[in-house]
């Protein structure tokens, strides 16, 4: 809603919400559906992840009717196909677009039209001030092949701080 959100505060947000996710990814579910409209941060601080996560829409058959309930600027592309393999990397690739957003106040193009040669921005060339750790966490984590996707919440952290 126009609230300006330090990039210290992003990471550290971002880091709230892989612990929790890498709790959900432990016990083998996959979120799948994380955007700004499924966080929610309190007044005290405390971060949530709301909604039920794409799971729910598997029986949505059609791409457009599932990009009508899911956002087609989070979810990861795999998200959009029938028995395409879901696992981590999908939920890296919502929260990285996520981060990506809010960072730098841009939308990336319809994840499902990347493999057909929508290429996104290379974030420290939008803003100078995005170090190039992060820059490369989030095109790594935005990959639209999964074969070259960061695989793991966790190492999708340590490649934004640069561990």
């Amino acid at each position: 809603n126009g609230i300006k959100i330090s990039k210290g505060n992003i990471v550290k947000i971002a880091k709230t919400l892989c612990d929790e996710l890498v709790i959900l990814h432990n016990a083998h579910m996959i979120y799948g559906a994380i955007s700004p409209d499924t966080i929610y941060i309190s007044g005290d601080g405390s971060i949530h992840l709301f909604g039920i996560g794409s799971p729910f829409y598997e029986f949505i058959t059609d791409i457009d009717d599932r990009a009508k309930i899911l956002n087609p600027k989070f979810c990861a592309p795999e998200v959009f196909l029938n028995n395409a393999k879901r696992g981590a990397y999908s939920d890296v690739y919502s929260l990285a677009a996520v981060v990506y957003y809010v960072l730098l106040n841009k939308q990336l193009p319809l994840s499902f039209l990347r493999s057909k040669g929508e290429t996104i921005e290379v974030p420290h060339r939008i803003n100078d001030n995005i170090e190039k750790n992060l820059s490369t966490a989030l095109l790594n984590a935005l990959n639209w092949q999964v074969s070259a996707r960061t695989k793991t919440l966790t190492a999708f952290y340590k490649e934004l701080v640069g561990v």
